[in-house]
């Protein structure tokens, strides 16, 4: 009883396949009624906000944040002591110059993100884009201080 029912249903499953394949205009095509009315995946991208740029504080903390489990409580200090140097010294510099790239782009981050997360590696990227995978940082860590010529 079941397999007849499943016989047919296969039946009906393929030969609808079957009109797909042929008749493509008929089917999953962009000129077909399917379509008509569904949005394109950048239709509202003019709507959405910039990326605003996070107050250094705040980054300063979600870091210290994000690196205490990983660290004895003196190599914490130690970066605490860092990270406050950082805030308190060139990081002021470094985030105003961050918040003027902040007004003149939409996305502040994009092109960097784009250049370090796909161009930059080079190893075969089908693996290594997935962010729930592996990636080798071998090759940016520890960072090398770059001649200058």
């Amino acid at each position: 009883m079941h397999s007849l029912a499943l016989r047919i249903g296969l039946k009906t499953v393929e030969r609808n396949w079957l009109k797909i394949l042929r008749f493509p205009s008929r089917g999953f095509s962009a000129s077909s009624n399917m379509y008509k009315n569904m949005e394109k995946t950048f239709q509202l991208q003019d709507k959405l906000p910039s990326l605003p740029v996070p107050p250094l504080a705040q980054t300063c903390k979600k870091y210290l944040e994000s690196v205490e489990p990983h660290l004895t409580r003196e190599e914490y200090l130690q970066t605490q002591f860092l990270v406050n140097e950082f805030a308190s010294g060139v990081g002021k510099d470094l985030h105003r110059k961050l918040e003027i790239r902040g007004k003149s782009m939409r996305n502040w981050l994009e092109a960097w993100w784009e250049d370090v997360a796909y161009l930059a590696p080079r190893d075969s990227s089908a693996p290594m884009v997935n962010i729930g995978g592996p990636l080798s940082i071998t090759d940016m860590w520890p960072v090398q201080k770059r001649n200058s010529d």
